[in-house]
């Protein structure tokens, strides 16, 4: 989420909302109970209808450069929805 707000201003994106989901698949490993999977689903909204396109932008940038996901042993998948519900 840090990661996500931070590259959200750095591109002017104006918020109205912001809220993520995050859920962990656990199995059992030869080194015994591990996470082996995180998935993210962020819903985004936005004031303006010309911040959606920024707003995936931002949030493809903190994909790829979260420093969370890059130290977790486990691969991080991420699903964003923005909307605008002013227009």
């Amino acid at each position: 989420m840090t990661s996500a707000l931070f590259f959200l201003e750095k591109g002017g994106v104006k918020l109205v909302s912001y809220l993520s989901n995050a859920t962990a698949i656990m199995e059992k490993t030869r080194e015994g109970l591990a996470i082996t999977g995180i998935s993210v689903d962020v819903s985004i909204a936005v004031a303006d209808e010309e911040d959606i396109e920024k707003a995936y932008s931002a949030m493809l940038k903190a994909e790829a450069t979260c420093p969370v996901s890059k130290a977790l042993k486990c691969g991080v998948s991420l699903k964003t929805s923005v909307t605008c519900p002013v227009s």
